[in-house]
């Protein structure tokens, strides 16, 4: 069989499964990183995935107001002042209330952990993003024709 034909059976990756995939990773890396015992465990794998997935509404929902903030300022016609200002209120409020659930959502994780184990899940989730990061522009890097990386800009 062709390699094209191998590819086309192949699941594709959406953003979402690699999400999901990834945050199991995470589940996996904490128990060693923050030193969780089974018990504490337990805990932090509902509360850690409530984090997460707080943390992905917000985004989701914040990426839809930018969007629309976007489509209103490159458009021909011109949005009066009061719809701007309103559009920019929504984001204001919804960036107030996100702070607010995700830092709720963090508390929640961290009522679990001592001290020590919540400086070290701040160390792991800035690791984590630096990680994805890192994926994320390998998997860009691999997509291009040659698999090269682009110059620095």
């Amino acid at each position: 069989m062709s390699g094209e034909a191998d590819a086309a059976r192949e699941p594709r990756r959406v953003p979402a499964d690699l999400a999901r995939l990834f945050d199991a990773y995470a589940l996996v890396e904490a128990q060693e990183a923050l030193g969780l015992d089974e018990a504490q465990y337990a805990q932090f794998v509902g509360r850690y995935r409530a984090l997460l997935e707080t943390r992905r509404q917000h985004n989701v929902a914040r990426l839809r107001l930018v969007q629309e903030l976007n489509r209103l300022t490159r458009g021909t016609r011109v949005p009066t002042d009061e719809v701007l200002g309103a559009r920019l209120k929504a984001l204001d409020d919804h960036d107030l209330q996100a702070a607010q659930a995700n830092a709720s959502a963090r508390a929640q994780v961290e009522d679990i952990l001592s001290l020590r184990q919540r400086a070290r899940f701040r160390v792991f989730e800035t690791e984590l993003e630096r990680k994805k990061f890192e994926l994320m522009g390998r998997a860009r890097d691999a997509a291009r024709p040659g698999g090269r990386r682009s110059p620095p800009a």
